[in-house]
């Protein structure tokens, strides 16, 4: 289907990137969302860069989770090479990293901090619709029969945007901003190499502690230190990091079947599937009483549309471990999808009773009250959800 806007989020971002994706499409703007566009059977990573090739915008949805993803880095440098207009959009009070902060600094942000989020989307579409009118419609022309007619008030209401180059990569002059960037990792890399020669010339022969092993600039040196070592990265939303590390650890002990697990759930957040499925296959076919891999493959099956077989894993993981609110949320996730809507409320108590600070889970419910015609329940809902967003440290 053809398309004007790229939505870049963290899958935990998933329901305000859904909400982004739905507002600028009832605004008459055509978006590319994934996993909702992904040709079955096509690769995951070819389907995201023709997608980004053939959008004239991107909307970042940026959190703090985004801001530490590998996957979302890649995707916001695809899109300046391409010559893509950027536009974040705030949902969490966080500093762009310095690898983001290199292209998106310079552009106007849209936050979107404060509730109801549903006025910041409404801006969002406004300052969308502007922004591809003024690139011009020599890609594709807009579908405006179904924009309200307040979008095309008067230019000056709307948000500034950023000037942006829409000239091919090989156009750009030599020296210019990607000739820094490779002078730049050129030196991260000797200074990497100069501090991992000065700390082998240091160590000495002793088993690392726990709580060494824990630290990523450590260098382990057993499959449970990389294990480790691949936890904490996890923990910081360095996937990519964390891949190498369990792959390390599977390779000095091949049926270490939580590495295979753990693997797979960082192959999810960075959205390769296929790699994702493989993982937790052979993790199960290792260990079938591993909870968090029936968690993961149950997450994976979500995100692309198999939601009997979400069902299917997320029971099992429940089976296993009973006091999972991931699960219960998730389950409730595909039981709202397929149109379940009380099984869904009632996995989404249960994962309010276990982390009642879920504001996700108060959203969702809302939505499965609101396809159940119990709209003053659904209001009670997001007004805890918006309550919840809206408290610092939730």
């Amino acid at each position: 289907m053809a398309h004007d806007v790229f939505v870049s989020y963290s899958t935990h971002d998933k329901t305000t990137a859904d909400a982004v994706c739905a507002t600028l499409e009832a605004n008459g703007i055509r978006c590319w969302i994934a996993p909702r566009d992904i040709i079955p059977g096509i690769d995951w990573g070819e389907a995201i860069i023709d997608a980004i090739h053939t959008s004239r915008v991107m909307i970042l949805v940026f959190s703090s989770k985004a801001n530490t993803s590998q996957q979302i880095r890649r995707e916001v440098e695809q899109a300046v090479n391409q010559g893509l207009v950027i536009v974040p959009l705030r949902i969490e009070k966080v500093t762009p990293t310095k690898s983001l902060a290199y292209f998106i600094g310079p552009v106007h942000w849209l936050d979107a901090l404060t509730p109801p989020l549903e006025s910041h989307l409404q801006t969002l579409a406004k300052a969308v619709r502007l922004l591809l009118s003024k690139i011009g419609t020599a890609q594709r022309p807009i579908d405006s029969k179904n924009a309200p007619a307040e979008i095309m008030e008067d230019e000056s209401r709307q948000v500034r945007m950023p000037e942006q180059r829409l000239t091919e990569t090989h156009t750009r002059p030599v020296g210019g901003r990607f000739t820094k960037t490779a002078i730049v990792l050129l030196a991260v890399c000797f200074l990497g190499l100069g501090v991992t020669f000065y700390g082998l010339w240091q160590r000495d022969d002793r088993e690392p502690t726990r709580e060494e092993a824990q630290s990523p600039k450590e260098a382990p040196k057993s499959a449970m230190d990389h294990f480790i070592q691949g936890e904490a990265y996890a923990r910081q939303g360095e996937y990519d990091q964390a891949i190498a590390s369990y792959t390390e650890a599977i390779r000095l002990e091949p049926t270490y079947a939580r590495a295979y697990a753990n693997r797979g759930g960082a192959y999810f957040e960075t959205r390769q599937y296929d790699k994702a499925i493989t993982d937790l296959n052979e993790a199960l076919r290792l260990d079938p009483a591993i909870a968090t891999a029936y968690l993961n493959r149950g997450a994976v099956y979500n995100e692309t549309g198999q939601y009997d077989k979400a069902v299917a894993d997320l029971n099992e993981a429940l089976r296993l471990d009973p006091a999972i609110a991931t699960a219960y949320f998730n389950r409730g996730m595909a039981y709202l999808q397929t149109g379940q809507y009380d099984k869904a409320i009632a996995d989404l108590n249960e994962a309010l009773r276990l982390n009642p600070k879920n504001a996700k889970a108060y959203r969702q419910r809302g939505l499965a009250y609101i396809r159940k015609g119990n709209h003053d329940q659904a209001k009670v809902d997001y007004t805890e959800a918006r309550r919840l967003e809206s408290t610092p440290g939730n």
